[in-house]
């Protein structure tokens, strides 16, 4: 149900939560291993190319 309303919320305006995803990423503590930020980047393009490829399918 959390998942759906916030594809829902996604659906109608798409770009503010990838405009949110930014800026956490670039404010991640230096301290963090580029492992740890690799792993992050790769959940955050996961997830957004899930998010268009759901985007897609609703039109």
């Amino acid at each position: 149900l959390m998942k759906h309303s916030c594809f829902l919320l996604g659906a109608s305006k798409p770009s503010p939560i990838i405009a949110e995803k930014t800026p956490l990423k670039a404010s991640l503590p230096k301290s963090k291993s580029d492992d740890e930020n690799k792993k992050l980047e790769d959940l955050i393009q996961q997830k957004r190319q899930q998010h268009e490829e759901r985007l897609k399918d609703e039109q």
